[in-house]
């Protein structure tokens, strides 16, 4: 060890410089490894750095805000399903005891139909979507409306203009975008349809339909 007042050599056992009396503490040594505030830093920085977003066919595990989406949409669809096939059953007995024509109870049971179609195709092409590969296609986001259900985005392609309006499916949760952020678009050659926007800043991508006009 070295005394920090005059620099003198001393021993391990020595507690005071034999040449000027001062206290000798032992100096850390260079070779020993980060303290606990750097390790401390260097957690917190790995914790920051977020899972890449899901890419459609590329074989990875679907996240599972996405599974339950497609989960809602199959339950939406045979509930609805369900609901007509019971409403029909009892419109006929009531028409056979009243005697009566049964107009509403048709038009029930045709909307419950026309919803369970719905909702059907929609997790059929959510479904398709996610299995193939897609071309990528970067965009930026212009504004949020509904509470950020509603996006829009600025994705120049030929033939239309720019602004492509994303709406996003039904049980996803506010994806929660900024003006300004960039984000990539996979779907169709003209980003309309069934879209995955997938945002890298955030490690999350979501569903949507995409919608947009063409130039005149």
């Amino acid at each position: 060890m070295r005394c920090r007042e005059c620099a003198a050599e001393t021993t391990t056992a020595v507690h005071f410089c034999v040449n000027c009396g001062a206290p000798v503490t032992a100096q850390p040594s260079a070779m020993a490894g980060p303290r606990a505030g750097e390790v401390s830093a260097a957690a917190g920085a790995a914790a920051l750095v977020l899972p890449e977003p899901y890419v459609p066919g590329s074989g990875g595990k679907v996240p599972a805000q996405i599974r339950w989406l497609l989960r809602g949409y199959a339950a939406m669809a045979w509930g609805a399903f369900a609901a007509a096939w019971a409403w029909s059953i009892a419109g006929a007995n009531i028409i056979a005891q009243q005697n009566t024509r049964g107009d509403a109870g048709v038009t029930a049971v045709c909307t419950l139909w026309g919803l369970a179609i719905v909702f059907l195709v929609q997790r059929i092409r959510f479904s398709r979507l996610l299995r193939r590969p897609r071309a990528a296609c970067a965009a930026t986001v212009s504004a949020c409306r509904r509470g950020g259900r509603t996006l829009i985005l600025d994705a120049p392609h030929d033939g239309y203009r720019p602004e492509l309006t994303v709406r996003v499916a039904l049980w996803t949760p506010r994806p929660m975008l900024q003006p300004g952020e960039n984000v990539t678009i996979y779907g169709h050659a003209a980003e309309t349809g069934s879209l995955l926007v997938s945002s890298r800043l955030r490690g999350k991508a979501f569903l949507g339909t995409g919608t947009r006009q063409e130039t005149g």
